[in-house]
């Protein structure tokens, strides 16, 4: 997870999306209330044949 000013952001990555969202919805449920997210970036990668084919950034900010 990286910070910068008030927002941060926390990456995931799987090899399938069913996968790769499974994990982001056990992030906000554990989290649930504590943040605000603000962006989502959701990145697909053909070319690769690894684990990590599919990727997801949640941009957030504290709660206030």
């Amino acid at each position: 997870m990286s910070e910068t000013e008030n927002i941060s952001v926390v990456y995931f990555s799987a090899a399938t999306p069913g996968a790769l969202f499974a994990q982001a919805a056990q992030w906000c449920n554990s989290n649930d209330g504590r943040y605000v997210i603000e962006a989502i970036r959701y990145k697909e990668d053909w070319h690769l044949e690894t684990d990590e084919r599919y990727e997801l950034g949640l941009y957030f900010e504290p709660q206030t």
